[in-house]
């Protein structure tokens, strides 16, 4: 066989028809048509982006590369081509997109690790500093493990260590934060080096709820991340339940065993502390008292060890102080009564100090016992004065307010803590049983007492 080659050289841009005859008969393939451009000058091609600026890249890290033919003139299709060098595969670029006339944006793969090669082209032409290579590697956190957790159980208050071994990721910073998934609040938790690239990542649950923790490497996030853990109270701190008082404003009451494991803190809505005062009484109950300096909602929060009980917290809104009930206020002169402890059946009498007769009139007392129940009061009007007589049937902390025209004056109610007598505690409850529809209660008697018995009360 023979062949023939034909040069054809263009001395003019344009579209020629060209014609191949054998014995004046067109051969396959022709006539066909060929066109001329001008030659593609590559020069005026501007790059940029971060495979201009580095050749390695972590995975999922963007590798971006911007070309700018705008001012070359050229009329073309800009051809990619990226190969992994290792495997020849060919992968298609995960962005192309033209962001303004003449200027295209290229983003290529970095989720395979590997040595990848790109070749950008106009018209058959490579265009400067083309083919670009960069290197994907794996991240260090990639190697980090965490500790496979039998049960992402933790008590309130109490410090939880959760391990992570970096050994096999080398050199970085392991950092961890934690968010509250139902309140979503965040914060950071501490992380302890030890020895071999085993660290601990310290966390103290302040409430209880499902946490999720952030485990990073060097700002990222490790394999198995976030961690879920589940916040609970502990038992003891289930035993004791906090509930309002009916009837009597900003006073609480907490069932539960006496303890001096428990402690309160009441915030007010621009979180400052508000002052408090905590006292038992008997039979298993404490009274709260909150003493708020201005309006808004209140946040209570009752802690056994440290842990919320049940109930807590809880919102409220204190009454508000009126510039007209401090008027009245100021007419006033109480007694403080913050250290007088009473004890039951035991009758005081305490001055109040008047300024301003024609209102004397105008004045009430309402006394209010643990219960809400309302105690009837004695009072005597003198010339510049109130004697208040009080006589407490049942022990707890007892609430007294004054009324101008039934409105509560501030700096009041004020309270008197009042404790059993000693007879009322020679003799102890124990509950026997339901008979008939008859509750059976056995009063024990203790050592010096002489007037228990037993009792049966009818099941209502």
């Amino acid at each position: 066989s023979s062949s023939v080659v034909v040069t054809f050289l263009p001395m003019k841009v344009g579209e020629y028809i060209v014609e191949v005859l054998s014995d004046e008969d067109h051969i396959t393939g022709s006539p066909f048509l060929l066109r001329v451009a001008e030659e593609v000058d590559t020069s005026m091609i501007e790059t940029s982006g971060s495979v201009r600026e580095k050749n390695c890249f972590y995975f999922q890290e963007e590798a971006s590369l911007l070309i700018d033919y705008s001012t070359s003139k050229v009329d073309a299709d800009v051809d990619v081509m990226i190969k992994e060098t290792n495997s020849n595969v060919i992968f298609q670029p995960v962005k192309h997109e033209d962001i303004a006339e003449g200027v295209l944006r290229l983003v290529f793969p970095t989720y395979e690790a590997g040595n990848y090669e790109v070749s950008v082209m106009l018209d058959q032409k490579h265009i400067p500093f083309s083919p670009f290579n960069y290197l994907v590697v794996s991240r260090g956190s990639d190697k980090v493990e965490i500790e496979t957790l039998k049960k992402p159980e933790v008590m309130i208050n109490q410090i939880f260590r959760l391990g992570v071994d970096t050994s096999k990721a080398g050199i970085g910073v392991l950092t961890a934060k934690c968010h509250h998934v139902r309140s979503k609040t965040s914060f950071r938790l501490q992380t302890v080096t030890k020895s071999n690239f085993k660290s601990e990542i310290i966390f103290q649950a302040a409430q209880t709820g499902e946490y999720l923790v952030h485990v990073y490497f060097d700002n990222d996030e490790v394999p198995n991340s976030p961690i879920m853990l589940v916040a609970k109270q502990p038992v003891e701190a289930q035993s004791y339940t906090l509930e309002p008082v009916d009837g009597a404003c900003n006073v609480f009451v907490i069932r539960g065993k006496e303890t001096d494991r428990l402690t309160a803190r009441c915030l007010d809505s621009l979180g400052e502390l508000v002052a408090h005062q905590l006292s038992y009484t008997e039979n298993n109950v404490y009274h709260l008292t909150i003493e708020p300096s201005n309006q808004g909602h209140h946040t209570l929060e009752v802690f056994f060890d440290g842990a919320l009980i049940s109930g807590s917290p809880l919102s409220f809104v204190p009454e508000a102080k009126t510039d007209k009930a401090i008027e009245h206020a100021n007419m006033l002169k109480l007694p403080d009564l913050s250290d007088l402890t009473i004890k039951t059946n035991q009758e005081i009498t305490f001055p109040i100090e008047i300024n301003g007769k024609d209102k004397v009139n105008d004045l009430s007392f309402v006394c209010k016992d643990p219960f809400g129940q309302v105690l009837e009061l004695g009072t005597e009007f003198q010339e510049n004065r109130i004697l208040v007589t009080f006589k407490p049937l049942k022990p707890g902390m007892h609430h007294i307010e004054i009324l101008l025209k039934g409105n509560r004056i501030v700096d009041n109610p004020f309270h008197i803590s009042v404790k059993p007598t000693e007879s009322s505690k020679l003799c102890s409850v124990k509950h026997e049983g339901i008979f008939n529809g008859v509750v059976k209660l056995k009063i024990i008697k203790k050592e010096k007492s002489t007037d228990c018995d037993s009792a049966l009360i009818p099941l209502l």
